[in-house]
């Protein structure tokens, strides 16, 4: 056999593998079909560089539409996840080697800490119910606890006091702040104490701190019932413990009002330094001013039964001030000395006068008291 008889049939034999290969390459999915047929063409081409050249068959070119469709999927899901996976562990490496042995530590309390945080809210034992009500007073008068349970008995959330919750509690010192006879509420809260009769059990109390008003002077109401009215002219009960000082009694406050007595108590502020203790017994808010009755308004009342006649309130069309009345008034008093034998006297007018008794001049009227004016 010659030396080209036997190179034709190694070239046969090569031929014939370079032909098993790409029948078995074109079974495969058309993007490895195309990846494996690029590495065996660059196999054959350095097999075939010392051997003849021949007509290789044209490949058919693929479509464009597979071909736009692979650029434009791009990698699938699962190569996608692969991937993401991938680069994850990679940057948890990365923050790893940041934070070292000991910040991966307090890493991983932090998160032990908020997981059992979270499950912790919804497994959070009931509270215990408010089961005691106590009330702290600030200096000055008291009242018992049952007129104050008796405030709470009316306030539109009593039913949720037993929860005790913060808003709840807000709510009850702005209604505690509106009552008539309360001057202050330091504070409203709810306290955890031990159990008087079990000390090792623990109960909650709602305390309240405050202040009442201070009665200024007494009061009778067109019912005879007595009460008192503090310095801004509100109405507290009579069961108060009343001022160390005995003032007059306000009479016909339901006639005259708040302004009306706030008025008497700004009117007898001014004369209470100025005359005798205990010579004014009684001022009546709506009384007769004039003989006819016709006009009503102010009146004081001496022990000795003496009219001391004011006015009414806020009386201005005689051009006389407040205070030359305040002056008037206290100049006639001393002037008279024993006012036994004065009947009236009024200062409602620019030149006060005095009135007698009838039993010592018969229904007449005196000379004016000299003035200061």
């Amino acid at each position: 056999m010659s030396r080209s008889d036997v190179t034709s049939a190694h070239e046969i034999e090569q031929l014939i593998a370079v032909a098993e290969r790409k029948r078995k390459a074109n079974r495969l999915p058309l993007a490895a079909a195309v990846d494996h047929d690029v590495i065996a063409t660059e196999a054959v081409m350095e097999e075939e560089d010392d051997r003849p050249a021949r007509k290789r068959a044209k490949r058919k070119p693929r479509p464009a539409v597979a071909e736009e469709s692979s650029v434009i999927s791009g990698p699938g899901l699962v190569t996608r996840g692969i991937h993401a996976g991938l680069n994850g562990a990679q940057w948890t490496k990365q923050g790893a080697l940041r934070l070292g042995a000991w910040g991966c530590a307090a890493l991983a309390v932090l998160t032990v800490l908020v997981v059992f945080s979270c499950y912790s809210i919804d497994k959070a034992p009931t509270p215990l119910p408010v089961s005691d009500f106590r009330i702290a007073w600030l200096p000055g008068p008291k009242i018992p606890k049952e007129d104050v349970l008796g405030w709470l008995r009316s306030f539109p959330a009593r039913a949720q006091l037993r929860e005790g919750r913060q808003e709840t509690v807000d709510q009850l010192a702005v209604f505690l702040r509106k009552q008539p006879m309360v001057a202050e509420v330091r504070s409203v809260t709810v306290l955890h104490e031990p159990d008087a009769q079990h000390p090792q059990q623990l109960r909650r109390t709602l305390e309240v701190t405050m202040a009442l008003r201070q009665p200024v002077m007494p009061v009778v109401l067109a019912s005879g019932e007595r009460a008192w009215v503090d310095a801004e002219g509100w109405l507290l009960p009579g069961s108060l413990p009343g001022p160390s000082v005995r003032r007059p009694l306000l009479r016909a406050i339901e006639w005259s009002g708040i302004d009306g007595v706030r008025a008497a108590l700004s009117l007898w502020k001014q004369l209470e330094p100025q005359i005798e203790h205990g010579l004014v017994t009684d001022i009546h808010l709506h009384d007769v001013l004039d003989k006819r009755g016709l006009q009503r308004g102010v009146v004081l009342y001496t022990r000795h039964g003496s009219r001391l006649i004011w006015g009414r309130t806020g009386e201005d069309r005689f051009g006389v001030r407040e205070e030359d009345k305040v002056r008037d008034l206290i100049h006639t008093i001393r002037s008279h000395g024993d006012l036994n034998r004065i009947a009236a006297i009024n200062v409602r007018f620019r030149q006060p006068f005095s009135e007698l008794r009838a039993a010592t001049v018969p229904a007449q009227l005196v000379s004016p008291a000299p003035s200061q004016r």
